[in-house]
């Protein structure tokens, strides 16, 4: 989690120094949260697919909005995960992000 938050350019030390005390900041804090959890929950769906557990990535899935990129549709066929691509497109959760100039 720690290098999750390193490379989102967030330190330990800004994290012990935060100080919540208005309404104000707290609907920062959700929106960050808000704009950052599909990117979170896509990582921890593929390392439940990387562990085997096909079952827990597809309740994710189902539940929690994620941040779909080609190179999870490109694993998830290789490792032969098909039942969560079923739950990707039932869950209308295959809208995937291209990087531009990459010519899709």
């Amino acid at each position: 989690m720690f290098g999750y938050l390193c490379n989102m350019g967030i330190t330990g030390s800004e994290i012990e120094l935060v100080e919540i005390k208005t309404k104000e900041q707290i609907k920062k804090l959700k929106t960050a949260f808000q704009l950052r959890f599909p990117h979170l929950i896509m990582r921890v769906i593929n390392v439940f697919m990387w562990l085997g557990e096909e079952k827990l990535a597809c309740w994710f899935t189902a539940f929690y909005e994620i941040e779909l990129e080609e190179s999870d549709v490109k694993a998830a066929i290789l490792g032969e995960y098909y039942e969560w691509l079923n739950y990707v497109w039932a869950f209308k959760r295959n809208n995937i992000e291209y990087e531009e100039g990459k010519g899709h």
